[in-house]
């Protein structure tokens, strides 16, 4: 899982420092697009014709944007996972961030998802109930309610109004990405949002002097704890 990985800490808020290595690659935006992410690391030498971890020791920062504009973003999501375990046990480390798209997503604004990766999230809600009828129990509801503390109110994690009698696809995806959907548990809320390593700092988009006084780890914790249901957005999203 996620929170085994060293990136980690004990309690799975992403940890905002990191030693630097020897090759540190950074890369920039994936939106949605396996074949071309698969390309860039191909290129920077990372991965072998068949998308497996070749880097060796090689630490990786992909600075955020998984999100939109390409319909392969589930696709997208799970390769880069497996990619994580893969370049671990090679000695290396890819790190994702959260840009914002994604908390855009988390939000509920979806105005740059595709048709396309609209109708994954269909297909994919049905996939998992499915996976949860056989494993016998529907548990697909529960768990997407089961991290959310009692303090938040439900109009915060409520459908945005113009969601409302939109397509099923939107529905689907908006119940995969919402703080607590099943999705953003696995695959966001797990990733920092601000990075060090060694004397660099990768962000997307940038830093400003309020963010640095309020403090990197506390950026990283309360995005972490909003995209897992327990906080109300934070105010410098």
């Amino acid at each position: 899982r996620p929170h085994d990985m060293p990136l980690y800490t004990k309690q799975g808020v992403p940890t905002f420092i990191l030693p630097t290595r020897q090759r540190v690659v950074a890369i920039g935006d994936l939106h949605g697009d396996l074949g071309k992410s698969k390309e860039a690391f191909r290129l920077a030498g990372l991965i072998d014709k068949d998308g497996h971890w070749s880097g060796g020791k090689t630490l990786v920062v992909q600075v955020g944007d998984q999100l939109d504009r390409g319909d392969d973003e589930i696709a997208l999501l799970y390769w880069l996972e497996r990619l994580k375990y893969e370049a671990h046990n090679a000695g290396g480390m890819l790190v994702t961030m959260n840009g914002n798209h994604e908390t855009m997503n988390v939000s509920g604004h979806f105005r740059y998802a595709t048709p396309g990766a609209m109708a994954s999230y269909e297909r994919w809600r049905a996939l998992e109930r499915l996976g949860e009828r056989l494993k016998g129990g529907a548990k697909y509801a529960g768990r997407r309610d089961a991290g959310r503390a009692s303090s938040v109110d439900a109009a915060a994690i409520a459908p945005p109004m113009e969601l409302v009698g939109e397509p099923a696809g939107t529905m689907a995806r908006f119940e995969a990405l919402q703080p607590g959907g099943p999705i953003t548990l696995r695959f966001l809320a797990p990733q920092p949002t601000v990075l060090v390593v060694g004397s660099s700092v990768f962000v997307h988009a940038g830093l400003l002097p309020g963010h640095v006084e309020q403090g990197l780890n506390f950026i990283n914790a309360a995005t972490c704890e909003w995209m897992r249901g327990h906080l109300a957005v934070p105010n410098f999203l």
